[in-house]
């Protein structure tokens, strides 16, 4: 059985509730705060990935607000929570806050996502060998703009998206021919997704900031590399990063 757990501002913990279909060999893969404060938990219930779940998603008194079972999650599931709505970065699938699928992102691959002031959602659509493919749909999954920003590459998932404060959004590749593996920031129009790359000579891991200097750090190799934003900051908007707020704990504003 998984329960949540809660941790005062002593250091004291508590449990507070147990999580649904966690008892017959089901785990809770992720947890968010989502934009309306609810705690949201999914939940796989076999050892197939990916295989059938469900979400749970709390009140902050730790009630269960609602159950949704899914034909799909993924060990690693990511959930992010747009204006309106949640995304399930694995199946690209959105759901109310009520529970109701609502729509779906036409994309085989939207994880990481981040979301707009807007409500317009920006993420990886196609990862291959081929082409690494970033879109940007609008709050009901229509398609706005599918933009390829790598070819011969792979794609970590903390290397962005990052959304900016103004018009850009940027990501981190990896780029391999095969023999050499060298870095890539790709930096594009939030509106149009106009492609603007620069690319360095070295690995990186796969990990990069947009700090409140306006300057977009990551390492390379044995370095760390600041490279200009060209002015944008960090967005303040519900998910403007893979983890959500600027802070990276996984919760919609910053809560």
């Amino acid at each position: 059985q998984t329960w949540l757990l809660s941790i005062d501002m002593t250091g004291a913990p508590s449990l507070v509730a147990p999580v649904p279909g966690t008892t017959d060999g089901g785990f809770a893969t992720d947890l968010i705060v989502d934009n309306v404060g609810n705690i949201d938990v999914p939940v796989t219930f076999t050892n197939v990935s990916p295989g059938p779940g469900q979400i749970v998603s709390f009140g902050p008194d730790g009630g269960v607000q609602w159950e949704a079972v899914l034909a799909q999650l993924n060990y690693q599931d990511h959930l992010m929570s747009g204006a309106t709505s949640l995304l399930n970065e694995d199946t690209a699938e959105l759901l109310g806050f009520g529970g109701m699928i609502v729509g779906q992102l036409q994309a085989k691959f939207s994880k990481p996502a981040v979301v707009d002031s807007q409500g317009d959602f920006f993420a990886i659509s196609a990862a291959s060998s081929a082409a690494i493919t970033a879109g940007s749909w609008g709050p009901d999954g229509t398609p706005r703009w599918s933009t390829d920003i790598t070819s011969g590459g792979f794609y970590g998932y903390n290397g962005g998206p990052l959304l900016g404060d103004g018009s850009r959004v940027f990501f981190l590749s990896q780029l391999t021919d095969g023999k050499k593996e060298t870095a890539s920031v790709e930096s594009l129009e939030q509106a149009s997704g106009a492609l603007v790359t620069w690319t360095f000579a070295d690995r990186s891991p796969g990990y990069m900031l947009l700090t409140p200097a306006g300057e977009l750090v990551f390492t390379m190799g044995t370095y760390a590399i600041a490279l200009s934003s060209g002015g944008e900051l960090p967005a303040d908007t519900v998910w403007p990063t893979p983890r959500g707020g600027v802070d990276q704990r996984g919760v919609a504003r910053g809560q």
